[in-house]
């Protein structure tokens, strides 16, 4: 492994974090008020690692946990990105839906902290713009994952279900998810109910009968389907 944090690996770039923060609002942090939940890389849980991949998908994770993750398709209608010095703060409002997290570079130096985070800004930048700021604004009301854009509907959060049996009764995802969970929600393994972060659906969606017409014609895509199953099978055994 290369001794910078910055890894390149086939158009994926990989920065590693100090930390990693996400703001709970004032409803899930009891009576201590709002707070940010933090990860970082001093402990056994492993590195927290900032992931930008060939596809446009942002992930932050620690070890075998997925921490973040979402496509960057179309993300200026949805994310806001701020710098401040070795510092990104990340805002997401989906359907009404608002929330907030933020990642520190990890480096030798300061100047080293820097470089890694410009970096990342940098390659952030091919997909939403990221601005810069004098001081990380403080955790308030109109922050909260539970705000509302001014003059929408003030509806109940919807989740997205996936997995189990029609019907059956969906565990409310709390918190990050990690790879296992998520493999054997999709191999059927139980019913999980996501945020709407997830929701978020930024790929095309217009010639998706053609595609999956053109896959089905395809002779090859059956042993495809079952590598893809075999994959999932062996993420959601360990």
């Amino acid at each position: 492994m290369s001794k910078k944090s910055e890894k390149v690996l086939k158009n994926t770039m990989c920065w590693e974090l100090k930390r990693y923060g996400r703001f709970v609002p004032k409803s899930a942090a009891g009576a201590g008020g709002t707070s940010w939940r933090i990860f970082d890389n001093t402990n056994s849980a492993g590195k927290v690692l900032l992931t930008v991949v060939e596809s446009g998908h942002l992930l932050v994770s620690q070890d075998q946990e997925l921490l973040e993750g979402f496509s960057l398709a179309d993300a200026p209608s949805f994310l806001k990105v701020s710098q401040k010095s070795d510092i990104l703060l990340f805002q997401m409002m989906v359907k009404g839906e608002g929330r907030m997290f933020r990642v520190q570079f990890a480096g030798a130096s300061k100047a080293e902290t820097l470089e890694q985070c410009k970096s990342a800004a940098s390659q952030l930048q091919k997909y939403v713009p990221v601005s810069s700021q004098q001081d990380t604004p403080p955790p308030h009301g109109n922050m909260q994952p539970t705000m509302k854009r001014k003059g929408e509907a003030q509806t109940s959060p919807q989740k997205v279900c996936v997995g189990g049996q029609p019907g059956s009764s969906a565990e409310v995802a709390q918190g990050s998810l990690s790879l296992q969970r998520l493999a054997q929600c999709f191999l059927g393994q139980g019913r999980l109910s996501l945020p709407l972060a997830y929701h978020h659906q930024s790929l095309p969606t217009e010639s998706l009968e053609s595609f999956l017409r053109l896959c089905l014609l395809d002779h090859t895509f059956p042993s495809f389907v079952e590598q893809v199953e075999a994959e999932l099978n062996k993420l959601a055994q360990n």
